[in-house]
């Protein structure tokens, strides 16, 4: 795992909307030096897939929890990481369908 990179993020509700197209929650990434350096590398290695509208995109994994603050105020706070490989589940399903 030395080659991949990882990050924290947290948002927030937004104290007040100025307008209706203002954000409903603003946060931020944190990457710490040495992870954003691996993130640079990292991201630029990736060939790219395509998203929903067939856009090429680089998908970067989000993992958050839901937390709380000293005041009550919700907010969500987790990781940032390259993405999890995916499993076959076709043959998972079909080693465990006995019936």
């Amino acid at each position: 795992m030395s080659d991949e990179f990882q990050g924290r993020f947290s948002i927030f509700p937004a104290q007040e909307k100025k307008s209706e197209k203002s954000p409903d929650h603003t946060g931020a990434i944190e990457l710490p030096l040495d992870q954003a350096m691996k993130f640079a590398e990292w991201v630029t290695a990736q060939p790219g897939e395509a998203d929903w509208k067939g856009e090429q995109v680089i998908k970067i994994r989000l993992a958050g929890w839901s937390k709380e603050m000293k005041d009550g105020r919700a907010y969500v706070s987790g990781f940032v990481s390259p993405p999890m490989a995916q499993q076959n589940t076709a043959n998972t399903a079909a080693e465990t369908d006995l019936f």
